[in-house]
């Protein structure tokens, strides 16, 4: 049996292996040298020998390359590999791209092509080691396989309760070696769990230049400032590099937290631990010391995405490397009532900020939303529960709604008829939600034959949430008297939750379900107000007629039942 120190030497021996093969052999995807001067961050991770490691990053930070490596030195010292991915299916394209290219190269041949032995998408002999490559939907991957090291790509992806039985494979083996990396999700999950809460958890710090100050660069406290009002609402952001004026040949620069001088976050640097002594060498990388990514362009993805907490939880996943962290959220009436325009009162109709579009859920009653657009702004104009059809066209009519988005579900027919008799008039667009239990539907699909978008639940109310955080949305100041007075209810009722899958494991925010009809109606709505910005949707009709005349649509069909206020 292998004493520590045992374990300690081999490691050094596989590693020293690495070091070789990432500066004299390997080439990226795209056919190039990996270069450690522009990219001085990762020397350190391919020099760690610790038995267990595991790195949290964003994407595009040079992980994927590093664990590859790490798998060829690891065969290339006899050990058998047991290498886990998300899916079977990916695995096939990983391995043809990150695997079979490599070894077309003349000098990974000659050292890992010598040996006869199993050569297919899951099962390879390279050298005098093995590799398995396995996706982990499914237990029958994790049988019969003794391996000496097992390392998983992006953990928090795959199926943490099969993933459990991957520590079986190490059973036998004296060497126990593991890798554990990806981009993280939720805090004290998946790989942020091991990386925050097992590892020494090491940041890269850079010192500045002026004041000598050694410091681990991070986007709020570096690169933007934001401001909040007492209930921690955000009220506005600001560049902390007051001179970046968005001038394409200048990136925007971080700003030391102590002088206030520009940083430079592309130099030397080193990395220091969090907790020292923890057995775990963990590594957390974002996107903000990589030289392929300017922090302009982060700036700009930041500002797009920081509205929506779906999307700032995709740029503090992806860009930040960060697991992210926000408290259980829900809409209150103290947000409501900051989305109040003091002077403002219902329009009885067309307004001069239309055409106007509408949000529609189906129950027992129509639950109708509808929005014009004074600059920057949506503006309810209505919002109430109508008994039947000829009210909702009668509505339709009076506002001049012309994009218009419909709960697909229970009554399909119904909404289908909708969509006949208006196409000519207007864009209407059934919803219906999409994404398995766990995951994330993360763009809108789109299919305009059959007037059908398929979205994620989460994602389409964290839009809505967000104009009302951001004062985007306008609110009459008797908006607690709308919808039959029920207003209040509906809207404020969902309160945004973490819950697991017990199936898979795995983490999500949810919407929760309750009385949320109108929270529903205007979630429909601002998705017709993004569908308004994408699409056209007065294609093919006439120009827009003056405010005093009335756009009538059904011109032709039965009178429509007036419909008052509710």
């Amino acid at each position: 049996m292998y004493t520590a120190e045992t374990v300690r030497a081999v490691l050094r021996r596989i590693v020293d292996t690495q070091w070789v093969l990432a500066t004299r052999v390997h080439r990226s995807t795209r056919g190039e040298p990996l270069d450690f001067e522009r990219w001085p961050f990762l020397e350190a991770l391919y020099r760690d020998n610790t038995r267990d490691i595991a790195i949290m990053t964003g994407t595009q930070s040079g992980k994927t390359e590093f664990l590859i490596l790490r798998k060829f030195a690891l065969c290339a010292h006899g050990a058998a590999v047991f290498y886990v991915l998300p899916k079977d299916e990916l695995k096939n394209v990983f391995v043809t791209n990150r695997v079979d290219r490599p070894l077309r190269l003349p000098a990974y041949r000659q050292l890992f092509m010598a040996a006869a032995g199993a050569d297919n998408k899951g099962l390879k002999a390279l050298g005098r080691g093995t590799c398995r490559y396995v996706g982990s939907g499914s237990l029958s991957a994790f049988k019969e396989y003794p391996a000496d090291a097992v390392i998983v790509d992006e953990l928090d992806e795959c199926d943490s309760v099969f993933l459990e039985y991957a520590n079986d494979r190490l059973g036998a083996s004296d060497l126990k070696h593991t890798v554990l990396s990806g981009n993280p999700t939720m805090a004290g999950a998946g790989i942020a769990r091991w990386v925050c809460d097992e590892s020494d958890w090491k940041e890269w710090f850079v010192p500045c230049d002026s004041c000598e100050l050694w410091q681990h660069i991070t986007w709020y406290d570096h690169v933007v400032r934001e401001r909040r009002d007492g209930r921690g609402a955000l009220l506005t952001v600001e560049r902390r590099d007051e001179a970046w004026d968005g001038d394409p040949e200048r990136d925007l620069l971080p700003i030391c937290s102590r002088c206030g001088s520009p940083v430079n976050r592309l130099g030397r640097g080193e990395w220091r631990a969090r907790f020292p002594g923890r057995p775990v060498s963990g590594w957390q990388l974002g996107k903000l010391p990589t030289p392929t990514n300017r922090l302009s362009d982060l700036y700009r993805r930041y500002e797009r995405l920081r509205r929506s907490l779906t999307g700032l939880q995709a740029f503090t996943n992806s860009d930040l490397g960060l697991p992210f962290e926000h408290g259980e959220a829900m809409l209150t009436a103290e947000l409501l009532d900051r989305c109040v325009e003091p002077e403002y009162e219902l329009p009885s109709g067309q307004t001069e900020y239309g055409p106007c579009t509408m949000g529609v859920d189906v129950g027992a009653f129509l639950d109708v939303r509808v929005s014009d657009y004074p600059p920057g702004r949506r503006r309810l104009v209505f919002a109430g529960k109508l008994s039947s059809d000829d009210e909702l066209f009668a509505l339709i009519a009076r506002y001049r709604v012309t994009t218009m988005v419909v709960d697909a579900l229970p009554e399909v027919k119904r909404v289908r008829d909708w969509v006949n008799r208006l196409w000519h008039a207007v864009s209407v667009w059934r919803c219906e939600f999409a994404g398995a239990e766990g995951t994330y539907l993360r763009d809108t699909h789109v299919d305009e034959e059959e007037r059908l978008l398929r979205v994620d639940r989460t994602a389409l109310l964290d839009d809505a949430f967000s104009d009302i955080v951001n004062r985007v949305a306008w609110l009459p100041s008797a908006w607690r008297d709308l919808a039959f007075g029920e207003y209040e209810e509906e809207m404020t009722g969902p309160k945004r939750l973490l819950l697991t899958n017990p199936q898979s494991g795995k983490q999500r925010w949810v919407w929760s379900k309750c009385k949320d009809h109108q929270r529903l109606a205007d979630s429909y709505d601002c998705l017709a107000s993004q569908l308004r910005r994408s699409f056209d949707p007065m294609r093919g009709l006439p120009a827009p007629l003056p405010r005093e005349e009335l756009f009538d649509p059904f011109a032709g069909l039965k009178p429509a039942t007036r419909v008052t206020h509710r």
